[in-house]
């Protein structure tokens, strides 16, 4: 009969934990660089579909998170396409004494109903008189605003004179409002 002996025990359980060592290093290197190649044909995939952004981009939108005595932090939106292509999701907008900030506002329907009306009789009497026609209506109203009038939680409109495409740090020459102002 076969007699274990403490270093034949010992030796075994060493050459398992060996085996799982080595099965855990090799599955795993397999796993690591099948991720890696799928990543790489995903993105070429992606690429192919929604190509890199060269253009400039001199605004974003996004939602204020913080606010500082020098500007906002926000949190903003996707400025291109590509889902590849993405810039910092944080950005600090800053705002000096040239930075234009402003409120945009729907109109209310009943507004906006009565000015389609008055529209639509002064394109009738340019069209009679054969003259250009007037502007059609605007569905919003558009005025300024004070930097100390922006809130957490508004959504913004940011414009720069400058790409913010991997800007995390953006010179804000306009910020506009969207909503009903507050």
């Amino acid at each position: 009969m076969f007699k274990w002996h403490s270093q034949t025990i010992f030796l075994t359980l060493v050459g398992i934990a060996c085996l799982a060592v080595f099965s855990v290093t090799l599955f795993g290197a397999g796993y690591t660089s099948g991720t890696h190649v799928g990543y790489q044909s995903a993105a070429q995939k992606v690429a192919e579909v929604f190509p890199s952004q060269q253009e400039p981009v001199y605004s974003l939108s996004g939602v204020i998170t913080e606010l500082r005595h020098d500007g906002v932090v926000i949190e903003a939106q996707r400025v291109t396409a590509n889902p590849l292509d993405d810039g910092p999701k944080v950005r600090t907008v800053m705002v000096s004494n040239d930075t234009v900030i402003r409120q945009v506002t729907l109109k209310e329907p009943k507004d906006l109903d009565a000015e389609a009306l008055v529209y639509s009789a002064k394109l009738k009497q340019a069209a009679a008189a054969g003259i250009a026609p007037p502007s059609a209506p605007l569905p919003y109203t558009i005025f300024a605003m004070e930097f100390t009038q922006l809130n957490v939680g508004d959504r913004v409109e940011v414009h720069s004179k400058s790409d913010l495409r991997t800007a995390s740090q953006i010179n804000a020459s306009e910020i506009y409002r969207h909503g009903n102002a507050k």
